[in-house]
């Protein structure tokens, strides 16, 4: 029984997985409008962006606060005090940053989403290179935020003790990495009606094969 009932749930965890892969909110629709479409990755490209980032502050935060080691005689009290301060600061200025920087490497420009979605033709092949690319640039600008970010607190918690810096920006860098890894799964996800939609143009303009004749 117990065999059967784990082979049943199985079997509806994975009716329910494929179901969501192959949902229309998460590939689109090709014949979708292209402005709709920017809209909609627009919106999920940030939340889901915005929401690894909160997740990975979060953890980094109750690591550096509760779990690391910290040396006698640290001033507890005073040291969480800045650096949550300076953590609530960073992160809203990240944010602003990535967003910004983020949805400007992706759409911004002549070879951007917005070019050819907007204008409701399929992408070049320099534009559909542009696209693919774009989780890697999404990670690569988190990488960069969390490495100014380790950078930072690394310099703060000096002034209170090496040791401390040390651990603070082992555990900032590690919560970046793993954090801008989580991202670029998430642009791809994202980033999927889009992607879709440029298969879709991009093989309706395909030229048929030539078929050889004897």
């Amino acid at each position: 029984p117990d065999e059967r009932l784990n082979r049943m749930d199985r079997t509806l965890l994975q009716r329910l997985a494929d179901r969501l892969v192959a949902s229309r909110f998460l590939i689109g629709d090709p014949d979708e409008s292209g402005e709709h479409v920017t809209f909609r990755v627009r919106a999920m490209t940030i939340l889901v962006a915005g929401i690894s980032n909160a997740v990975g502050a979060l953890v980094v935060i109750f690591f550096a606060a509760l779990v690391l080691p910290k040396p006698t005689g640290y001033d507890r009290g005073h040291a969480l005090t800045i650096n949550l301060i300076l953590a609530a600061v960073y992160v809203v200025v990240a944010f602003a940053i990535g967003v910004s920087w983020g949805l400007r490497s992706i759409e911004g420009g002549r070879q951007g989403t917005v070019a050819w979605l907007s204008s409701n033709r399929p992408p070049t092949a320099v534009e559909r290179a542009r696209l693919v690319r774009a989780p890697v640039r999404i990670m690569f600008i988190q990488l960069i935020l969390w490495g100014a970010a380790t950078v930072l607190f690394s310099a703060v918690n000096l002034a209170f003790s090496p040791l401390t810096a040390l651990g603070v920006g082992l555990t900032v860098a590690l919560g970046g990495i793993t954090t801008s890894t989580a991202s670029y799964l998430a642009a791809e996800l994202a980033l999927r009606p889009v992607m879709r939609r440029a298969d879709s143009r991009t093989s309706r303009t395909l030229a048929p094969l030539p078929v050889p004749t004897l």
